[in-house]
C-alpha cells in the first residue's frame, strides 16, 4: 500500500513555504575620504550592487568588488530628505567598497527594489551654488579635450585657455617637427588635467560638490538630475543642453 504524506506536507507545499530570497540594504554610518569623494553624506543607504538587489549583506558587497570586474562597480544610493524627490536612487561607479562604516538593515516591508540597466554607465561630477544652479562634467578626461582650445572654451575656462595660447606661442619659433612635437605634449597635459581644471574654477566661482553620478551621457544626466531635485536648474540650460 502506497503511503500518503498529511496534507502540507509534501514537496510543492515544503517548496512553496520556503522564503523568498532575502532583500535587504546597506546603510552608512559613517563616511570616510573615498566616500565623501563620491560625495556620499552619513544616512545614504546602498540599494543595488551593478544595478541588481542584494541581500543587504557586506560580504555580498565585498564578494562583487573582488570579481572580474572589480574597481568599475555600478552602485545605486538613496538619500532621505524633506521632499519625495529627494529619495531618487542615483548610480554611481566605485572602485572599491571600503566608503565608510556599513550597516546591514532588511527592506522596509511594502517596499520593493527594481532592477536598472548598468550598460554604457560614466560617472560625472556635478557641483551646486548657492543659487540652486548646478553644472557638470565627465570625472575622467574626455577625448574632446585633447581639442585643447575648443574643450576650454566649450567648458569657459578662460584662464587656463590663456595659458595654452602663452604655450602655443612659444612652440612656433621651434619648426614644424619640435614644434609640433611640444603641441602634442601640451595638448596632452590639458587632457590629463582638465577634470582637476574645472573642478578647480567651478569651486573659484562659488560652486561645491553635490554628488558624483553615473549617467549613460549628458542628457540622461540631466533627466537623473531633474527627477532627484528639480529644483536645481542648469547654469547654461540657455545655451540648450547637449
Amino acid at each position: 500500500m502506497e503511503r500518503q504524506e498529511p496534507a502540507g506536507t509534501g514537496p510543492d507545499a515544503r517548496q512553496s513555504a520556503e522564503p523568498e530570497a532575502r532583500r535587504g540594504l546597506l546603510f552608512l554610518m559613517s563616511v570616510n575620504a573615498r566616500g565623501r569623494a563620491y560625495g556620499l553624506k552619513v544616512g545614504d543607504v546602498l540599494t543595488r550592487i551593478d544595478g541588481k538587489p542584494f541581500d543587504g549583506r557586506l560580504t555580498s558587497l565585498s564578494a562583487r568588488m573582488k570579481g572580474p570586474d572589480a574597481g568599475r562597480v555600478a552602485l545605486w544610493f538613496r538619500r532621505d530628505g524633506e521632499r519625495r524627490s529627494d529619495r531618487q536612487d542615483w548610480p554611481v561607479i566605485v572602485e572599491t567598497a571600503a566608503l565608510g562604516q556599513w550597516k546591514s538593515v532588511a527592506l522596509p516591508e511594502g517596499e520593493t527594489v527594481e532592477a536598472e540597466p548598468t550598460f554604457g554607465l560614466k560617472n560625472w561630477d556635478v557641483f551646486i551654488d548657492k543659487a540652486g544652479r548646478y553644472d557638470a562634467q565627465r570625472s575622467e578626461a574626455r577625448l574632446t579635450a585633447l581639442l585643447v582650445p575648443i574643450y576650454l572654451v566649450q567648458m569657459r575656462l578662460w584662464g587656463p585657455l590663456a595659458l595654452w595660447g602663452a604655450l602655443a606661442a612659444v612652440a612656433v619659433p621651434f619648426g614644424w617637427i619640435v614644434g609640433g612635437a611640444l603641441h602634442v605634449v601640451i595638448a596632452l597635459y590639458f587632457w590629463q588635467a582638465a577634470p582637476a581644471l574645472v573642478r578647480m574654477d567651478r569651486m573659484a566661482r562659488g560652486f561645491r560638490y553635490w554628488r558624483i553620478i553615473a549617467a549613460r551621457n549628458e542628457r540622461a544626466l540631466h533627466n537623473l538630475v531633474a527627477e532627484m531635485a528639480p529644483q536645481l536648474q542648469f547654469i547654461h540650460a540657455r545655451a540648450g543642453v547637449s
